[in-house]
C-alpha cells in the first residue's frame, strides 16, 4: 500500500487505507525501515530508492493495484487539499468519470493558489480522458473548447509555450470561424502569443487574422485590436499602431470593456512618449492604478513594464529600475516569476546599464537566464552580458552572446528594431576589438542599407554612433569608410530627436563625424560628455571624455587634456571597463599626463570614500543596506531578483571585508561607520 501512493505518504494516511492500527502499523514496517527499504521522515514513509517502491508495485497484481487504488480515492474523498492525489488514484483506479471530475476540481484548486503548471497538467488530464467517459459535458458543465481555453491560459502562465500552442491549435480546429468568429479570433489572438514567445514568424499573421474576423460589435474585438497595437508597437510600426489602438479604444468603450479600454490608453500612451511627450508617463502610473484597483494583473504589467522601457528611453534609469522592480515584485506575487517577471527583469537589466551598475545588471540577468525565458529574452540579456563583457576585455562570452543571438533575432526574423539594431551595435563592437575593421563597415553597410533603420529612432541613434566609429580603424578602406559615413551622415540629418538620450547620441554622432571628417572638436566631445553627465550614464560619458582628452591633446592643451582624462579614468575603474581604461592609458603615455593609481581617484561623495575604504564594492553596499534593514538572504534575493546563493556570497564577502562574524554586527557597523546614508538609499 506504500508503494501504491505513489511517493511520500503520510503515516495516518497509510493507516486509514490499511485499516491497521497505529502499533500494529508500526509493528508491520519496522522490518522494512531497518532493512533500509522504507525511510520513516517526520510523520510519513517513503522509499530510499524510488526503483525499489516501482518493483513492489510492478510485484502486485492488476487487481490488487486497483483495490488498492480504489481505497486511497475513497479516504481521500472529501479532502479539498488532495484533488491532484484524488485525480491520480482514481485515474489509476479506472474509475474515469470520478478521475475526470477530480482532475477538473484539482485544476480549478491550482489556478486559485497561482499553480499554474499543476494546473496545466490536471486540465490535460482532463483532455486525455474527455472521450473515455460517456456525458463528460454534463459531469463537468463545460465543453471541451473551454477546457482547452482555460489549459491554454495555463500553459501560457506557466510558460509552456509550446504545448500552449498545440492547444490552441487543437482549439481552433474544433471551431467553425463561419459560426463562432469571436471565439475563434480570440483564439488565434492566444496562438500569436504563444507564437511570439516561441520566436515564430507567424504571430503577427495570427493577429491580423483575428482583427479581420473579429464581429464589429463584439467583445473580443477590441482585446484582439489591442493585442495587434502592442505587437506593431514592438516591431515598431507607430502608425499601424496608433490606428489599431485607437480603434480598439472606440470599440472597448462601446462595449464597456474597462481592461480593454485601459491596454488601448496604455499603447496611445506609449506611442506618445515616443514621440517625444514624457508627460504620457504620468498617464501610465494611472493606468497602473486603474488596473491596480480592479485586480487587473494583466494589465498591471503592460503597464508597468512600457513605462520602464520609456522612463529608460527618456534617461531616467533611476525611476525605471523602481518601476520594474515593482513590476518583478507583483510578477512573484501572483505567480509568474518566470514568464512577466523576467520580462520586467529584463527593464531592470537595461536601467542598470545605463545607471553604470554592470555587476547588479549581471546578477540580475544571470538569474533571469536561470528561470529559462522565452527566445527574445534570452536573446535580450545575452546580447547585454555580451556588451558588457566586451567593455570588460572578453572576447570569448560576446562570440558566443552574437552567435545565440542573431539565431533568435535573425534567423528567426523577430521584426523587432529594439534587438535587430543593439545587435548590429555589437557586432561591429566586436569586429573592432578583433581588429577587423573590414568586417565592421560591411555591418554597418548592411545595417544602414536594411529597413529597421527607418523603424525607432531611439535604437537607430546609437548604431549610427558605432558606424561612424567604424570609419577610425577604415585606413586599408577609406572609400567605403568615406561612403559609409556619408550614408550614416545623410541618415541622422532625417532622424528626429525626442528624448535627451536622443540627443546625447545625436551630440557624440556629431562629434564621431567630425572627428572622422578630419576636424575633431574637444568642444564637441565636451558638449557629449555633459549630456550623458546630466543622465547620469557614466559609459558614454567616459567614452566622450576620453575623445575629448584626445582632441585637447591635439591642439596643444595637455592640462585640459588631463582632466578630461582623469574623470574618464575614474569612471573606467568604476565599471570595470578595462578596455577603455586601456584607451586612457595609452593617450595618457603619449601625450605623458600622469594618472592617479587605481585606488586613489578623487571623490567628493562620502559614502563613495567610506565604500572604497572599506573595499566594498558598489552592489555589496546595496546588499549592507539590506542586511542592515534585517533582511534575510532569500528576501535580498528577492528585492535584488538575484539567486539567494549570489545573496549569500555577498553577505559573506561584506562580513569578510568588515572582518566581522554575524549579519547584526554588520547592521550595526554600518550604522557606526556611516556606511548607509539616512535615507536608506543605495550609496553607489
Amino acid at each position: 500500500m506504500a508503494a501504491v501512493a505513489g511517493g511520500r505518504v503520510a503515516h495516518g494516511l497509510l493507516t486509514a487505507v490499511t485499516g491497521v492500527d497505529d502499533a500494529a502499523l508500526a509493528q508491520a514496517l519496522r522490518p522494512a525501515v531497518a532493512a533500509n527499504l522504507l525511510v520513516a521522515d517526520a510523520d510519513a514513509y517513503t522509499f530510499r530508492h524510488a526503483l525499489t517502491g516501482e518493483a513492489v508495485y510492478r510485484d502486485l497484481l492488476p487487481g490488487e493495484r486497483i483495490a488498492g487504488h480504489t481505497r486511497y480515492a475513497e479516504v481521500l474523498d472529501g479532502d479539498p487539499g488532495a484533488r491532484q492525489e484524488l485525480a491520480y488514484h482514481w485515474f489509476a483506479a479506472h474509475n474515469v468519470p470520478r478521475a475526470l471530475s477530480a482532475a477538473w476540481h484539482a485544476a480549478a484548486d491550482a489556478e486559485r493558489i497561482l499553480a499554474y503548471t499543476e494546473q496545466l497538467v490536471m486540465l490535460s488530464r482532463v483532455l486525455d480522458l474527455w472521450d473515455e467517459a460517456p456525458g463528460t459535458v454534463e459531469l463537468l458543465g463545460v465543453d471541451q473548447t473551454t477546457v482547452l481555453e482555460r489549459a491554454v491560459a495555463a500553459a501560457e502562465r506557466a510558460g509552456e509555450y509550446q504545448r500552449g500552442d498545440a492547444l490552441v491549435t487543437q482549439a481552433l480546429r474544433a471551431i467553425d470561424p463561419d459560426h463562432d468568429p469571436g471565439r475563434a479570433a480570440h483564439l488565434l489572438q492566444r496562438r500569436s502569443v504563444m507564437r511570439w514567445h516561441l520566436g515564430r514568424e507567424d504571430d503577427l499573421a495570427d493577429l491580423r487574422e483575428a482583427v479581420r474576423i473579429a464581429p464589429a460589435g463584439g467583445q473580443v474585438r477590441a482585446p484582439v485590436l489591442v493585442a495587434l497595437a502592442l505587437r506593431l508597437m514592438q516591431i515598431p510600426e507607430h502608425e499601424q499602431a496608433r490606428a489599431a489602438a485607437a480603434q480598439a479604444l472606440t470599440a472597448a468603450r462601446r462595449t464597456g470593456d474597462a481592461q480593454a479600454e485601459a491596454m488601448a490608453l496604455i499603447s496611445l500612451a506609449t506611442l506618445a512618449a515616443r514621440q517625444g511627450d514624457i508627460a504620457q508617463v504620468d498617464r501610465l502610473a494611472e493606468a497602473r492604478m486603474i488596473a491596480e484597483s480592479i485586480g487587473d494583473h494583466a494589465t498591471l504589467m503592460l503597464a508597468l513594464h512600457w513605462q520602464a522601457s520609456v522612463l529608460v528611453a527618456y534617461g531616467q534609469c533611476q525611476r525605471a529600475a523602481e518601476t520594474a522592480r515593482h513590476g518583478i515584485a507583483v510578477a512573484t506575487r501572483i505567480g509568474l516569476a518566470r514568464t512577466s517577471g523576467a520580462v520586467h527583469a529584463a527593464n531592470l537589466v537595461d536601467a542598470l546599464i545605463g545607471l553604470g551598475r554592470w555587476d547588479e545588471a549581471l546578477e540580475v540577468a544571470d538569474h533571469t537566464l536561470d528561470l529559462a525565458p522565452i527566445p527574445d529574452l534570452r536573446a535580450h540579456l545575452l546580447r547585454v552580458r555580451g556588451e558588457i563583457a566586451l567593455a570588460r576585455g572578453d572576447i570569448e562570452l560576446p562570440e558566443t552572446a552574437v552567435r545565440e543571438t542573431r539565431d533568435v533575432v535573425v534567423v528567426r526574423d523577430t521584426q523587432d528594431a529594439s534587438e535587430t539594431l543593439p545587435l548590429a551595435g555589437l557586432e561591429i563592437e566586436l569586429s573592432l576589438a578583433q581588429d577587423r575593421a573590414a568586417e565592421a563597415i560591411t555591418i554597418a553597410e548592411q545595417a544602414l542599407a536594411g529597413p529597421d533603420l527607418q523603424r525607432s529612432a531611439r535604437f537607430a541613434w546609437p548604431l549610427l554612433v558605432t558606424g561612424a566609429r567604424a570609419t577610425r580603424q577604415a585606413a586599408a578602406n577609406t572609400e567605403r569608410a568615406a561612403a559609409l559615413l556619408a550614408g550614416l551622415r545623410s541618415h541622422a540629418e532625417k532622424l528626429p530627436i525626442v528624448t535627451p538620450v536622443q540627443r546625447a547620441h545625436s551630440l557624440t554622432f556629431a562629434a564621431e563625424s567630425a572627428r572622422a571628417l578630419g576636424a575633431p572638436s574637444s568642444s564637441a566631445w565636451d558638449a557629449a560628455a555633459a549630456c550623458w553627465h546630466d543622465l547620469a550614464q557614466p559609459y558614454p560619458e567616459a567614452r566622450a571624455l576620453l575623445d575629448a582628452a584626445e582632441a585637447a591633446a591635439a591642439a596643444g592643451d595637455r592640462a585640459g587634456s588631463a582632466v578630461r582624462l582623469r574623470r574618464a579614468a575614474e569612471l573606467a575603474n568604476r565599471l570595470e571597463a578595462c578596455r577603455l581604461r586601456d584607451q586612457i592609458d595609452d593617450l595618457a603615455r603619449r601625450a605623458r599626463i600622469v594618472l592617479w593609481p587605481n585606488d586613489a581617484l578623487p571623490t567628493d561623495d562620502p559614502l563613495e570614500q567610506a565604500r572604497r575604504r572599506t573595499g566594498l564594492t558598489p552592489r555589496e553596499f546595496e546588499v549592507l543596506r539590506l542586511v542592515a534593514d534585517g533582511k534575510a538572504n532569500r528576501e535580498i534575493a528577492a528585492e535584488l531578483f538575484i539567486s539567494a546563493k549570489t545573496a549569500s556570497v555577498h553577505v559573506s564577502n561584506i562580513l569578510t571585508k568588515l572582518g566581522l562574524a554575524t549579519r547584526v554586527q554588520a547592521a550595526a557597523a554600518a550604522h557606526r561607520l556611516h556606511l548607509i546614508d539616512d535615507q536608506g538609499q543605495d550609496p553607489a
